[in-house]
């Protein structure tokens, strides 16, 4: 796609199978399973308890709270 915009002339066809020109973030999940493993690694049974063990991994709080629907008496659903 770049190739087209810097040099049109010189493409006949093209097929765009991805049209933005970005290096896409493809590890950007990390943090959130490590924080799953965390608390699954630390073996605590309530949500507050895990909710402390993410913290110090994930940033976003509602990423946080969202995991925690899964998250009953000690285990992930």
């Amino acid at each position: 796609m770049t190739m087209s915009a810097l040099v049109p002339e010189r493409i006949e066809r093209l097929v765009m199978i991805d049209i933005a020109p970005v290096d896409y973030q493809t590890r950007r999940h990390d943090q959130i399973f490590a924080g799953i493993r965390a608390v699954t690694d630390a073996g605590v049974s309530s949500r507050s308890e895990a909710a402390k063990v993410m913290r110090t991994l994930i940033e976003e709080e509602g990423v946080i709270q969202f995991l925690l629907k899964s998250f009953q008496e000690g285990e992930w659903r």
